[in-house]
Protein backbone atom coordinates (compact mmCIF):
# COMPACT_ATOMS: atom_id res chain seq x y z
CA UNK A 1 0.00 0.00 0.00
CA UNK A 2 1.72 3.16 -0.67
CA UNK A 3 1.97 6.43 1.10
CA UNK A 4 -0.63 9.34 1.17
CA UNK A 5 -0.12 12.33 2.39
CA UNK A 6 -3.02 13.34 5.08
CA UNK A 7 -1.78 16.40 6.88
CA UNK A 8 0.84 18.73 8.01
CA UNK A 9 1.43 19.02 11.82
CA UNK A 10 3.81 22.04 12.31
CA UNK A 11 7.26 20.91 14.54
CA UNK A 12 8.12 22.66 16.71
CA UNK A 13 4.84 22.97 18.63
CA UNK A 14 3.66 25.79 21.07
CA UNK A 15 3.95 26.28 23.93
CA UNK A 16 7.03 24.06 24.87
CA UNK A 17 8.76 23.42 27.86
CA UNK A 18 11.35 21.62 28.36
CA UNK A 19 12.25 19.50 31.32
CA UNK A 20 16.04 18.32 31.73
CA UNK A 21 15.71 14.86 33.21
CA UNK A 22 19.40 13.71 33.48
CA UNK A 23 22.96 14.04 31.81
CA UNK A 24 23.99 10.61 31.21
CA UNK A 25 27.42 9.46 29.92
CA UNK A 26 25.53 8.61 26.44
CA UNK A 27 23.21 12.08 26.57
CA UNK A 28 20.92 14.34 27.88
CA UNK A 29 17.19 12.99 28.51
CA UNK A 30 14.65 15.26 28.18
CA UNK A 31 10.82 15.62 28.41
CA UNK A 32 9.22 18.30 25.94
CA UNK A 33 6.00 19.03 27.03
CA UNK A 34 3.72 20.12 24.21
CA UNK A 35 0.59 21.96 25.56
CA UNK A 36 -1.24 22.76 21.80
CA UNK A 37 -1.09 23.19 18.51
CA UNK A 38 -3.02 22.86 15.09
CA UNK A 39 -2.40 20.30 12.22
CA UNK A 40 -4.31 20.51 8.73
CA UNK A 41 -4.85 18.54 5.33
CA UNK A 42 -7.04 18.36 2.41
CA UNK A 43 -9.87 16.96 4.20
CA UNK A 44 -8.83 17.07 7.90
CA UNK A 45 -7.51 20.15 10.57
CA UNK A 46 -8.06 20.44 14.27
CA UNK A 47 -5.94 21.03 17.34
CA UNK A 48 -2.70 19.21 19.53
CA UNK A 49 -4.26 18.35 22.68
CA UNK A 50 -2.49 17.31 26.08
CA UNK A 51 -1.04 15.34 26.85
CA UNK A 52 1.59 15.38 24.34
CA UNK A 53 5.10 15.48 24.23
CA UNK A 54 8.04 14.11 23.22
CA UNK A 55 11.19 11.76 24.99
CA UNK A 56 14.62 12.79 23.70
CA UNK A 57 18.18 11.48 24.20
CA UNK A 58 20.57 14.52 22.99
CA UNK A 59 23.68 12.25 22.30
CA UNK A 60 27.47 13.34 22.66
CA UNK A 61 27.48 14.12 18.78
CA UNK A 62 24.21 16.28 19.01
CA UNK A 63 21.89 13.81 17.20
CA UNK A 64 18.99 13.48 18.91
CA UNK A 65 16.98 10.24 19.50
CA UNK A 66 13.07 11.12 19.27
CA UNK A 67 10.45 9.19 21.04
CA UNK A 68 6.54 11.21 19.83
CA UNK A 69 3.81 10.66 21.38
CA UNK A 70 0.78 13.09 20.48
CA UNK A 71 -3.23 13.19 21.05
CA UNK A 72 -5.33 15.33 18.33
CA UNK A 73 -9.01 16.05 17.92
CA UNK A 74 -10.42 17.18 14.65
CA UNK A 75 -12.47 19.88 13.66
CA UNK A 76 -15.17 17.53 14.03
CA UNK A 77 -14.19 15.88 17.50
CA UNK A 78 -12.87 12.58 16.17
CA UNK A 79 -9.60 11.40 18.38
CA UNK A 80 -6.87 10.62 17.57
CA UNK A 81 -3.50 9.51 18.54
CA UNK A 82 -0.38 9.08 17.03
CA UNK A 83 3.62 8.26 17.90
CA UNK A 84 6.72 7.97 16.38
CA UNK A 85 10.24 7.49 16.99
CA UNK A 86 13.10 8.79 14.91
CA UNK A 87 16.65 9.60 14.80
CA UNK A 88 17.92 13.66 13.84
CA UNK A 89 21.45 14.38 12.76
CA UNK A 90 22.98 16.05 10.88
CA UNK A 91 26.12 18.52 10.40
CA UNK A 92 26.06 21.03 13.42
CA UNK A 93 25.81 24.10 11.24
CA UNK A 94 22.52 22.76 10.25
CA UNK A 95 21.59 21.68 13.72
CA UNK A 96 21.94 24.92 14.93
CA UNK A 97 19.75 26.38 12.11
CA UNK A 98 16.96 23.67 13.03
CA UNK A 99 17.45 24.32 16.77
CA UNK A 100 17.13 28.12 16.26
CA UNK A 101 13.60 27.43 13.81
CA UNK A 102 15.22 28.40 10.93
CA UNK A 103 14.48 27.14 7.26
CA UNK A 104 17.14 24.78 5.74
CA UNK A 105 17.52 23.59 3.08
CA UNK A 106 16.68 19.70 2.68
CA UNK A 107 20.04 19.41 0.60
CA UNK A 108 22.15 20.55 3.63
CA UNK A 109 21.20 17.65 5.50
Amino acid sequence: MPLVWIFFLPSPFLPLVSILLATLPYGKRIIANVDGGHFEGTNIKGTVQPPAGGWLLIRADNSVQLDVRVSLVTDDNTLIYTSYQGLRAGQQSVLDHLAAGEDVDPREY
